[in-house]
C-alpha cells in the first residue's frame, strides 16, 4: 500500500523534465524578465525589449555582487508582486558578507525544488514509510539581524524553514522556534523529547551540522532511546558541501548505511539536485532558473563573450556558472564550478570553486583536488575529520600543502608528509 501511495506522492511533487530544455530556458528567462522589467535593473537593461535569448546575452552583462548589489539591496527596487521577505547572509567565495534576497517568488521556487528532492528520494525508497515518519531539517539561525532598508536577515537554511510550504511545514521538525533558540540548555531538552516522541526518517541540512547534531544527540539521549532513534533514520538530503567526505562518519555514528541525496543549492536558490538515475551527475532546475556557463579557461582570463546554454556544453569541459533567478540575479556568478559529463542529457558535475582555490606561486589546486585527496586519506586511515583546513607555503622553492584536522587523533599523529606522500 506504501509503495502505491508514494508512486502518486512523487508523481505530485515531481517537477516533471521538459522536452525542449532550450524552449523551457527561454520561458524561464521570460517569466524573470516580466517580473522585473519594471524595476531599476529591468528599465537599465531594458527588459521589455529582449525578445530572445540572444537579445538577453548582447543587453544584460555578466554580474557579481559588486555589480548588482545596488539593485539586491534595495527592497524599493522590487515590486508589490516579488517583495524582499527576507535576505540571506552570506560570505560565497569571496569571504565578504553579502545579502541575498529572498522574495515571494524566489520563495515559490525553492519550495517546487524542496518538494521535488522528496520525489527523488521516494524514488529510491519506494516503500518509506511517509506517513508515519517525520523530516528533521538543521537550520542555521532565520533573524540575525536587520538590514538598512529595515528588512531581516538570516541564514538561507532557517529562512527556508521559516517559509517552507505548508503542505511540508506539517511533516517537518523541530519548527522555527527551535531552530533559532540560542539557549542550549533549553534546546537539548527539546531536541530530547522531540526525538523520543517522533519518528525521524529524513534530515536535511549541510553534512557537517549532520555529525554534530549526531554527535550531540548521543550525549544526550540515553543509549536505548539513541538506538531506537537511528533505526528510523533513513535519508540523509545533503546540501552545502560534498556528503561524501562526512559519509563514513555518519553511518558510523548512526551504525547503519542510510540513502543520501546531493541538492545543489545557494543562497541565491535552488539549482539542482543529485540524479535518481545515477548519483555522480547533477539535474539542474531547468524550469526555475536560468543558466549560462562560462568555459573555465576563458573565465578566469576575464573573457565572458561566450555563455554558452545547457544545450551547448561539451563532454568533460569544466565551466563557472551564471544564473537567473526569481531573487533579481542575472548572469550571477555563483562562484561554482561545474563539469559537464553528459552534454545530450544537460547533465554536469559539481567540481569546486572559481575563487576557493590554494594559489600560490602560480600553482593553483581547486577544492575538488582537496577534496578528493581528503575522501582518499580518511578512507585508507578509516576516519574522517569532523572538519578541515588547508594551506600551501614554499618550502626549498616547493609548493607544501599543510592541513588542519580538527579535534581528530587519527590523523593528528601523522607527520604532514603523510598526505603529500600516501594518498597521491
Amino acid at each position: 500500500m506504501s509503495r502505491l501511495f508514494n508512486k502518486l506522492i512523487r508523481s505530485y511533487l515531481e517537477l516533471k523534465k521538459p522536452k525542449d530544455i532550450q524552449k523551457a530556458q527561454w520561458k524561464t528567462l521570460k517569466r524573470k524578465l516580466k517580473l522585473f522589467e519594471d524595476t531599476r535593473i529591468g528599465k537599465r537593461y531594458k527588459f521589455s525589449e529582449i525578445k530572445s535569448i540572444r537579445d538577453y546575452q548582447k543587453m544584460v552583462p555578466v554580474h557579481d555582487y559588486d555589480s548588482i548589489k545596488e539593485y539586491l539591496n534595495n527592497s524599493s527596487d522590487y515590486n508589490r508582486g516579488n517583495d524582499i521577505l527576507s535576505y540571506a547572509l552570506t560570505s560565497g567565495t569571496t569571504g565578504a558578507n553579502k545579502l541575498i534576497p529572498i522574495t515571494k517568488k524566489s520563495i515559490k521556487d525553492i519550495r517546487s525544488a524542496q518538494k521535488h528532492v522528496i520525489s527523488v528520494f521516494l524514488s529510491r525508497l519506494p516503500d518509506y514509510s511517509l506517513l508515519k515518519k517525520r523530516f528533521y531539517t538543521l537550520g542555521g539561525k532565520s533573524n540575525i539581524g536587520v538590514s538598512k532598508d529595515g528588512i531581516g536577515y538570516g541564514v538561507a537554511s532557517g529562512i527556508n524553514i521559516k517559509y517552507m510550504s505548508p503542505v511540508l511545514r506539517k511533516h517537518y521538525l523541530p519548527g522555527l522556534k527551535v531552530n533559532d533558540c540560542d539557549d542550549v540548555v533549553y534546546k537539548n531538552k527539546t531536541i530530547s523529547k522531540i526525538i523520543r516522541n517522533n519518528q525521524v526518517g529524513v534530515f536535511f541540512g549541510i553534512p557537517g551540522s549532520f555529525v554534530d547534531f549526531l554527535i550531540n544527540l548521543k550525549n544526550i539521549l540515553d543509549e536505548d532511546s539513541y538506538k531506537s532513534f537511528c533505526s528510523n533514520v533513513e535519508v540523509f538530503l545533503s546540501s552545502g558541501s560534498n556528503y561524501r567526505a562526512y559519509k563514513n562518519e555518519i553511518v558510523n555514528l548512526l551504525g547503519k548505511e542510510i540513502v543520501f541525496v546531493d541538492i545543489y543549492a545557494s543562497s541565491e536558490g535552488y539549482l539542482g539536485y543529485e540524479s535518481d538515475e545515477d548519483d555522480s551527475y547533477l539535474e539542474l532546475f531547468s524550469t526555475l532558473n536560468f543558466y549560462e556557463f562560462i568555459p573555465l579557461d576563458e573565465y578566469y582570463k576575464g573573457e565572458y563573450t561566450n555563455r554558452c546554454l545547457i544545450t551547448e556544453l561539451k563532454d568533460g569541459v569544466d565551466y563557472a556558472i551564471l544564473v537567473t533567478t526569481s531573487a533579481g540575479v542575472f548572469s550571477y556568478i555563483v562562484g561554482d564550478i561545474v563539469r559537464c559529463v553528459n552534454a545530450k542529457e544537460c547533465r554536469v558535475k559539481l567540481i569546486g570553486r572559481t575563487k576557493l582555490t590554494i594559489n600560490i606561486s602560480s600553482e593553483k589546486v581547486t577544492i575538488g583536488d582537496v577534496e578528493n585527496v581528503f575522501l582518499k586519506a580518511s578512507d585508507r586511515l578509516k576516519d574522517t575529520p569532523k572538519d578541515f583546513f588547508v594551506t600551501a607555503y614554499l618550502s626549498q622553492y616547493r609548493i607544501v600543502y599543510h592541513w588542519f584536522v580538527v579535534n581528530n587523533s587519527t590523523w593528528q599523529q601523522y607527520e604532514k608528509q603523510f598526505i603529500g606522500l600516501k594518498s597521491s
